[in-house]
Parts: structure tokens; C-alpha cells; sequence
């Protein structure tokens, strides 16, 4: 987004739950399940802020193929 970014504070507990709440209202969940559902997958989320330009968020899930074998692996 072009938004307001992430204080370097705000960011350290992003991915905590309960704890990686902004912005008032939230439960601090959201990032926390998120990076959970896509490291489970074989993947990464990251986020990139900057003050006053904004945040970037990036979901990597590897390809079908290579869940598979990750499967496999662990079988």
C-alpha cells in the first residue's frame, strides 16, 4: 500500500499473536495465522514496511510439486 507504514516498534511483534495488533479493535490474529497457513504449505510470508511509504506484504507457496515431496519427506 501507499499508506503511512509500519513504526519499526510495530513491526517486531507482527507475527505474534495477540501482540501484533496496529491499529485499536484488532485481536493481533490475522498476520500470525496467516504466516502459519503459508509456512505450513512450504512458504514464507514477509513484510516490507516504510514509514511514509507505505507496506508491502509478500505470500511465497512453492509450487504443488514441491509440497509433495515435502509430504513424502516427512512420511
Amino acid at each position: 500500500d501507499t499508506g503511512p507504514g509500519l513504526p519499526a516498534k510495530a513491526q517486531e511483534h507482527l507475527f505474534t499473536p495477540f501482540q501484533g495488533g496496529v491499529s485499536k479493535g484488532g485481536t493481533g490474529l490475522g498476520l500470525a495465522i496467516s504466516k502459519s497457513l503459508a509456512e505450513l504449505h512450504g512458504g514464507t510470508l514477509k513484510i516490507r514496511s516504510a514509514v511514509d511509504r507505505g507496506t508491502i506484504v509478500a505470500v511465497r507457496i512453492p509450487v504443488k510439486g514441491a509440497c509433495e515431496a515435502q509430504q513424502k519427506a516427512a512420511a
